[in-house]
């Protein structure tokens, strides 16, 4: 029995998947920002135990996440398997670093059976070389769920297939920005990237990484102009790397100014309060950053009521 009650969508997902498994070998689920994906595979892994679940993630905040999240939600004990981080064989669960994993003499202690279930975090990187020697290892012996959200940090080497499949699917994909020295870390990278594809792709502004990586937010917002389609809103009390979320207009980013920005751009997209401090009790400076962006945007359209 999972620790957390899931949302009647997250259930509807999971049964959706384990019914196409019995048909599939490979699924993908895309799940919008904020949707839980990490729960949503966590419950599967519980629900498919005593069968052995493999997590694959690039980047440490990711496996570090996904195995807290696996034992709180689940009560699972879920193990790392990265640098000189070893997982125990008898982990029901194992969160590992591609990177890692792709080596010959740690992917091979793993017999390819092990594991009845593997799970590719942000599965929009799957083509890359690493992943593809991973999943290679296990073919035919697990099944493979990819798990990604429309917001995502992909290989450019699959964004040709990614503009074909957004235009005939009518989807928009927005291509985010973590701290450098991740991929994306700034706009031109992201213009770049971009330049003569569908409108349909574009960025997800998040304003608090780029303080992190020692821009200024608001020429970030400037350069990406009519490329946005929505953003992961953030106020930092520093400007440094490791600076963490307070309420929007307390800290360094200069919160209004970039609401008033966004709103000159006519931004139709979501704004998305992505606060990480603080975690088990932020609502009441959720509550705080709500709070201002009612006030900024009534201040901007004094005549019109802002939107929750």
């Amino acid at each position: 029995m999972s620790h957390f009650n899931l949302r009647p969508y997250q259930t509807q997902c999971i049964d959706d998947l384990l019914v196409r498994f019995r048909e599939y070998s490979r699924l993908l689920a895309v799940l919008p920002t904020g949707a839980g994906k990490t729960i949503v595979f966590a419950a599967l892994a519980h629900r498919l135990q005593p069968v052995r679940t493999l997590v694959l993630a690039h980047r440490d905040e990711l496996i570090r996440q996904a195995a807290d999240k696996i034992a709180r939600s689940t009560g699972l004990v879920a193990e790392v398997e990265k640098a000189e981080e070893t997982a125990g064989m008898d982990a029901p669960v194992v969160v590992a670093s591609v990177q890692t994993l792709a080596r010959e003499r740690r992917l091979h202690r793993w017999p390819r059976g092990h594991f009845g279930l593997v799970v590719v975090d942000e599965a929009h990187h799957i083509l890359a070389d690493s992943y593809q020697n991973v999943l290679g290892h296990f073919d035919g012996s697990a099944k493979v769920l990819g798990v990604t959200t429309i917001t995502t940090e992909p290989d450019e080497a699959a964004l040709e297939l990614i503009d074909r499949l957004a235009n005939e699917y009518q989807i928009n994909i927005a291509i985010h920005n973590h701290p450098a020295p991740s991929h994306y870390w700034s706009p031109d990278v992201v213009l770049k990237a971009i330049e003569g594809r569908s409108k349909r792709i574009g960025a997800c502004a998040d304003t608090g990484h780029w303080v992190r990586s020692g821009l200024d937010p608001l020429e970030c917002l400037k350069k990406l102009e009519g490329r946005i389609l929505w953003s992961h809103f953030k106020d930092l009390k520093e400007k440094k790397k490791d600076s963490h979320d307070v309420p929007w207009g307390t800290g360094v980013s200069n919160a209004k100014a970039l609401l008033v920005e966004m709103h000159r751009q006519g931004l139709k997209g979501c704004i998305i309060v992505e606060y990480e401090h603080n975690w088990e009790n932020s609502m009441p400076e959720i509550a705080q950053c709500a709070a201002f962006f009612q006030k900024v945007m009534s201040e901007i359209c004094p005549a019109k009521k802002a939107v929750e």
